[in-house]
């Protein structure tokens, strides 16, 4: 049997075969080889995910961007829608006590061709309307966009007015009606209105 050799205190209590096999362990070299793959291939995954993050910072941005002028378009054209209704509301309302307040608040929002041809016309219509003892009362029933040009938009709508005559029965009547609204210096007005088959 082999007997093995007693370590021998060196100094300060450490062995001299501790002490070979510390020394050992601190000047075994790693292959550079290992270490150099290791290194260059932390280096292209940490490129890597900083490539991934800032393009998914980036399409995050231009998808928040989008949507959000995505909103204010709907905004823009709701607001034309709007006004729209607005306009189909004051065409079909007319009370024979108030027909000229109810034209001038109809006058008040328009513009372009439609404001000509209501102020050539304005005072004989609020005459027959106040003479014929006639009053109707408009209700919007759907409203929608349909075009764009410029600063103007064009909407659809449907309007449903209940006609009185002092004479007759209450009707219902049922029509729909074009109507342009344009962008007059931030205000928008309703420079023309057709009725639509």
């Amino acid at each position: 049997m082999a007997q093995t050799p007693e370590p021998t205190t060196v100094g300060s209590g450490v062995t001299a075969a501790g002490e070979a096999s510390s020394e050992a362990a601190e000047t075994d070299p790693v292959p550079s080889e290992s270490l150099g793959k290791r290194s260059k291939g932390q280096l292209v995954l940490g490129v890597s995910a900083g490539i991934v993050i800032i393009a998914l910072v980036a399409v995050i941005t231009v998808l928040l961007v989008d949507r959000k002028q995505a909103s204010d378009l709907a905004a823009e054209r709701e607001r034309y829608v709007d006004i729209a209704r607005a306009t189909a509301i004051n065409i079909s309302t007319l009370r024979s006590d108030s027909a000229k307040e109810d034209l001038d608040k109809l006058f008040e929002g328009t513009t372009g061709p439609l404001r000509a041809d209501l102020d050539a016309r304005l005072e004989d219509f609020a005459n027959v309307v106040s003479q014929l003892n006639v009053s109707t009362t408009g209700e919007v029933v759907e409203a929608g966009l349909e075009s764009e040009d410029g600063n103007c938009k064009t909407s659809l709508v449907a309007v449903k007015a209940n006609q009185k005559n002092a004479d007759e029965a209450p009707v219902d009547k049922s029509f729909r009606l074009r109507v342009v609204i344009c962008d007059e210096g931030g205000k928008l007005l309703a420079s023309n209105v057709e009725f639509v088959p």
